[in-house]
């Protein structure tokens, strides 16, 4: 049946509220542009059988984006068609449209030509258009959901289901009944990202859109707005410890506020911090230091083969598999080389120790975590990537005081006595702390001003590459194409 039947059924009103939806999500385009493209829509848009839709999908499932979510959404709803209503088109265009204020390529999205769903001159069969409407709604929800380019580490785990890639029965039952209410405006509204970050750093490259006189700083955005994006799937607004890398700087939040903000020393271009995002579950007050192989290997093996006595004065010992614990000065070391040394480095609690006096722990494959150090006078450099990778906090002990009257219940006495107590003493906390290890280049301040941060690592670069990256178009197997 054709949608121009459908459509001159309904009663006038209808008509006015469809022009005025397009109206607010195309504001560009002219009240009589609009009432053309939805005419020409309703001429050639048809509702398929629910049997075309099957094998349509059978057919062209290898040509789609994002083929096995559509596969599991037309399941749910037993091959019943989607886009019933050119209104619906006209949303999904003007969403795609106004995609770029996202960082993102229309082209990169919609399929071109005679491919092209959204077009009513496009040579698709009639179930052909709506499998490719819906392969095209869901690479948006995927593209504005989770990023374009490779998250490095912000991926969630790998049993963790990813919104518009995984299809959840109880989210294609939830989409489908979305769908049905034909509010795509609102339905791609709700897949972008809400946080902060992510609204100021959009709302920044729209303006930028507009002007169109900096083309650097438009790539700079986007590279930064698709880095929100990973932010925002992988923590969001919540209570929190942020490290921006490029920065240098900390900020823990609580109840939607920044309560603590310090200076950080991240790690050096050759060893770099790296980004990802955890659960902080313990703190260690006075910490031993069990020393990382690359900082043997790079310089501690020359201090302690040169001069164990001073090694050994400086806190250091060595543990054997057995646990069994030796002095430098006992070691031969012309015995062994750097790599080869079969003893763990330990430095233990005290004013040398190059954790100072407490770290902040949690999980991750990199042996990273955030700490004090005694050698205060680097917070006085403005370029602080002195770290072999860790991050230095200035204040740990503020950041500690507080993190522990919030997750452990305890007050600045109980603490100070723990620390009087015991060396190397860990303290569980009652609920973990998210830890997001981040890299942004580029934020706005208060005023409205940009506020820019040195890309140490030179991730900006291939960061925009993947967003700039437009896939071959995919061949769409039909009778009706040349």
């Amino acid at each position: 049946m054709k949608m121009s039947r459908l459509l001159l059924n309904r009663p006038g009103r209808v008509w006015i509220a469809t022009i005025l939806v397009a109206v607010v999500f195309v504001p560009v385009a002219k009240a009589s542009d609009l009432t053309r493209d939805l005419q020409a829509l309703a001429e050639v848009l048809e509702v398929p059988e629910p049997s075309e839709v099957n094998a349509a999908l059978l057919r062209q499932a290898q040509n789609l984006r994002q083929g096995d979510f559509v596969r599991s959404l037309y399941k749910q709803r037993q091959g019943v068609a989607i886009w019933t209503d050119p209104a619906m088109i006209l949303s999904l265009r003007a969403a795609l449209e106004s995609s770029t204020a996202d960082g993102l390529l229309v082209d990169e999205l919609r399929p071109r030509g005679f491919h092209d769903p959204l077009s009513p001159d496009a040579r698709l069969s009639v179930a052909q258009r709506e499998i490719l409407l819906t392969d095209t709604l869901v690479a948006l929800g995927d593209r504005l959901a989770n990023g374009r380019a490779d998250p490095r580490g912000l991926a969630p785990r790998d049993d963790d289901p990813i919104a518009w890639r995984h299809a959840e029965p109880q989210v294609m039952g939830a989409l489908s009944q979305r769908l049905d209410q034909g509010d795509i405006a609102g339905l791609v509204a709700d897949m972008r990202p809400d946080t902060d970050l992510y609204l100021r750093l959009r709302s920044a490259l729209a303006t930028e859109l507009e002007r169109a006189r900096d083309p650097a700083l438009i790539d700079t955005l986007r590279v930064n707005i698709e880095r929100a994006r990973w932010f925002a799937r992988a923590v969001g607004d919540v209570d929190r410890i942020e490290v921006n890398i490029p920065a240098y700087t900390s900020t823990l939040y609580l109840d939607d506020e920044p309560v603590w903000q310090e200076r950080v020393i991240v790690g050096k271009p050759d060893r770099r911090t790296p980004v990802f995002v955890s659960l902080m579950d313990h703190v260690v007050l006075d910490p031993t230091w069990t020393v990382p192989r690359s900082i043997i290997e790079d310089r501690l093996y020359e201090q302690a083969i040169s001069d164990p006595l001073g090694f050994s004065n400086r806190g250091f010992q060595l543990r054997d598999v057995e646990g069994r614990w030796y002095d430098p000065v006992d070691i031969e070391w012309e015995r062994y080389r750097a790599e080869s040394l079969p003893y763990d480095v330990v430095q233990m609690p005290g004013s040398n120790n190059a954790l100072g006096r407490v770290k902040f722990m949690f999980d991750n494959p990199y042996s990273v975590y955030l700490h004090d150090t005694p050698s205060r006078g680097l917070f006085d450099r403005e370029e602080r990537a002195l770290s072999h990778g860790c991050v230095r906090v200035e204040d740990p002990d503020a950041l500690a005081r507080i993190i522990l009257s919030r997750r452990a219940d305890l007050d600045a006495q109980a603490i100070a006595e723990l620390y009087a107590d015991a060396d190397n003493i860990p303290i569980d906390l009652t609920a973990p702390l998210p830890v997001a290890l981040l890299y942004w280049t580029i934020d706005v301040d208060e005023q409205g001003n940009y506020v820019y941060f040195d890309d140490i690592y030179s991730r900006d670069a291939e960061v925009l590459k993947a967003l700039n990256e437009v896939p071959r178009q995919r061949p769409v197997r039909s009778a009706m194409l040349p």
